[in-house]
């Protein structure tokens, strides 16, 4: 079943909705019949089951049943923040983040970053982050934003933010876990490394510094490893 991002569907539920433009054109690229059954999702949790309806190159659908909320969604809300990476790698991360969970993808600026997002390639992370969140089923797509370094994400009021880096205490992520944390921050560092004034920077702001293991793992492999161990507690 094709699935569609249609955010204002549920306020429109009792009759015909319009599909926006970009839906439209995935329609077309899938070739969808009149009459056939699709997915729409608003992006924020809701989803449903409607019928494709095409009248007059006029395409529209017709909400048949409410599906469960949340029905693929982690109970913890992920949220991930990493340096930008170089431009393919990081347009790799943002799918699999997607797909692993995250709820929310921040790019801060750190010392030892290679680049600084332009936003031609923020708005191309976010149709990633949609287009990931078609294929797996989600009904969520992560929230793509940025700030300018280390210490604005750390300003941002998350209740239980966790640095990981190589260097740390040999305290496993797993267990520098809340137990009955509902969200957590993942911060993970540029392919340089944080520095020295940055992992104080954390220190000093009371942030867990944890461990993924032994190895020196790239910046894109410690941020899915980091999601799938989060995920594991669900």
């Amino acid at each position: 079943m094709h699935r569609f991002l249609v955010p204002n569907w549920a306020e429109q539920a009792d009759g015909r909705i319009a599909l926006p433009d970009a839906e439209r054109h995935h329609a077309r690229v899938v070739r969808l019949r009149d009459g056939e059954e699709i997915e729409m999702f608003d992006g924020r949790g809701v989803s449903c089951r409607a019928r494709f309806e095409l009248a007059d190159g006029d395409a529209r659908a017709r909400v048949l049943e409410r599906l469960p909320d949340n029905l693929r969604e982690s109970r913890i809300a992920i949220a991930l923040a990493v340096a930008p990476l170089k431009r393919d790698r990081f347009d790799w991360l943002v799918e699999k983040a997607t797909e692993l969970g995250a709820a929310r993808i921040t790019a801060f600026s750190a010392e030892r970053a290679v680049s600084r997002p332009s936003a031609r390639r923020r708005e191309r992370w976010a149709q990633i982050a949609v287009a990931a969140a078609k294929q797996c089923g989600r009904t969520i797509a992560p929230r793509i934003d940025e700030v300018d370094d280390l210490a604005a994400v750390l300003a941002g009021g998350h209740r239980h933010p966790i640095l990981l880096h190589e260097s740390g205490p040999r305290q496993p992520l797993i267990t520098a876990l809340a137990p009955a944390a509902d969200e957590v921050l993942l911060l993970i560092g540029p392919e340089g490394g944080f520095t020295n004034a940055e992992l104080q920077l954390a220190r000093a702001a009371s942030v867990p510094i944890a461990s993924l293991g032994d190895r020196v793992l790239r910046a894109e492999t410690a941020a899915l490893a980091a999601l799938a161990c989060v995920g594991s507690r669900e």
